[in-house]
């Protein structure tokens, strides 16, 4: 395990937050989300910017019977409206829910996990609007880090990580 936090505000609590840099997947089902740093040929990490104003890398939940790699793959088009390739698993997330799920919980309960991924673009398709996001956008590296969805608890220690 590399990193641990503990009662992050966005499970119920108590919870924690366990950081493990591996290229295996967790049980399936107990997958909730995948996320994805997509670069580009320049070396830039690729953001979408969601309707609250914020830059984030693109991903989401996982559909059941999905793979983690299909998941990657359809996230980043319907949130970036960009293909991409050469997907390689980095890292993972194992989130524990000691406290009771509320009712709307859409985890696997009481263990899930998010997957964060790295791959290159394949091809720009041409950006639309969603209910989700309203731009995408190249960030350098040094200025992709300034943003909510690099700073966002660990997000930063995997952008590190993959760039080694």
């Amino acid at each position: 395990m590399y990193s641990y936090i503990k009662n992050v505000f966005w499970l119920p609590k108590p919870n924690k937050v366990e950081l493990y840099f591996t290229d295996s997947i967790p049980p399936i089902e107990k997958v909730a989300a995948v996320f994805v740093y997509v670069f580009n040929s320049d070396g830039e990490l690729l953001l979408a910017n969601d309707r609250k104003d914020r830059w984030n890398i693109p991903g989401g939940g996982r559909d059941e019977g999905e793979s983690v790699i299909d998941t990657a793959i359809r996230e980043t088009v319907e949130e970036a409206c960009v293909k991409i390739k050469n997907v390689k698993i980095v890292a993972h997330q194992r989130l524990l829910v000691d406290g009771k799920p509320p009712q709307d919980y859409r985890r696997p309960y009481p263990e899930a996990y998010e997957v964060f991924v790295s791959a290159i673009v394949d091809e720009e398709l041409p950006f639309k609007e969603s209910d989700e996001m309203i731009a995408r956008k190249y960030f350098s590296i040094e200025n992709a880090i300034k943003e909510d969805g690099i700073l966002f608890e660990n997000r930063r220690v995997i952008l590190d990580k993959i760039l080694e």
